[in-house]
């Protein structure tokens, strides 16, 4: 353990960018990138589909849900980041 430890606010507001992009908010949204990819697997649904009862409504209405999911995730992001960045 450290003997230094920041409080909260620092770590919950402060953002250091280490990463050599010159913009904070494309160095966070690129980090967004493996948690996208993470909500964005399409191709679980598929897997599954022999499994699923009513497979021809279900599993397009499952390839559907992760966009949309997204869509208003990325969309709240965006305006907090105008508010953080």
């Amino acid at each position: 353990m450290t003997p230094h430890k920041h409080d909260a606010k620092f770590v919950f507001t402060e953002f250091q960018n280490n990463t050599g992009w010159d913009s904070d908010f494309v160095s966070w949204c690129v980090g967004l990138l493996a948690a996208l990819y993470a909500y964005f697997s399409l191709d679980t649904a598929t897997h599954f589909s022999e499994e699923i009862p009513n497979a021809s409504v279900l599993v397009p209405r499952a390839s559907k849900l992760p966009f949309f999911m997204i869509f208003s995730l990325s969309a709240t992001h965006l305006r907090m980041a105008r508010y953080l960045f």
